[in-house]
């Protein structure tokens, strides 16, 4: 059994095993992205060249087994309650496998008015889409402003971020507080750089965070433990 409020390091669709079925109130998580970042660099800034050039860039851009990790995330949600955010390939198999088991789905839109152009030959990367599932039944705060399906935040700075695709606190905050009360139990899958583990710390709700690369793992500690020591000097 999986503990409340902590980030785990290890193989996802693994740990996921041992979550109890139900135990799940919300699911936000940025799997890897089916895409081809082949086309050469538009941006030669030293973040540009390092995400485009590295090896390690393999792990954002390889795709996942999106079947595997479905079945357990509609295991372990109480209600299937999901965000999802993909590349443009991967909506249409995301959207119409839900869809085929009856569920309400909706497709969000995150613009970003600072997007860093990464490849030649294509539109510029402002957009990234984030795919909404909902059995009915699950909750949905309507006592906020009206919910629009396009969210604008600014993309994390370089000084700010500490994993490649990592999302704007802002923009999490907002999906937590669209879909989920607090102490609610969220879980991330794909926790990278911890954002959602932070925003839902800033929230007041539960979470379980799961990471297999060591590096990622390690600098998401630690950026949670300097919030948390923050908020306890505050």
């Amino acid at each position: 059994m999986l503990e409340l409020n902590h980030i785990y390091k290890g193989d996802s669709l693994a740990l996921l095993k041992e979550l109890p079925d139900k135990s799940i109130d919300l699911i936000i998580t940025d799997p890897p992205y089916d895409m081809d970042c082949q086309g050469g660099v538009v941006n030669s800034g030293d973040f540009v060249r390092k995400l485009t050039h590295e090896k390690h860039i393999n792990f954002i851009v390889n795709d996942f087994d999106f079947e595997s990790y479905a079945k357990e995330w509609i295991r372990v949600c109480k209600k299937v309650n999901l965000y999802i955010f993909c590349s443009n390939a991967q909506i249409s198999r995301t959207m119409s496998y839900f869809e085929n088991l009856g569920y309400s789905v909706t497709l969000l839109t995150w613009v970003k008015p600072n997007p860093i152009p990464l490849c030649n030959n294509t539109y510029v990367s402002n957009l990234e889409f984030i795919i909404c599932v909902r059995e009915k039944g699950c909750y949905f705060n309507n006592d906020l402003p009206v919910n629009k399906k396009l969210k604008t935040f600014k993309y994390p700075s370089p000084t700010e971020r500490i994993h490649p695709t990592q999302k704007p606190i802002g923009l999490i905050e907002d999906l937590l507080k669209r879909k989920s009360k607090e102490g609610d139990v969220v879980l991330d899958c794909f926790s990278g750089s911890g954002v959602v583990a932070i925003a839902c710390h800033n929230l007041k709700r539960n979470f379980i965070c799961m990471e297999k690369d060591d590096e990622f793992y390690h600098l998401s500690c630690e950026w949670l433990k300097k919030v948390r020591i923050k908020k306890r000097l505050f």
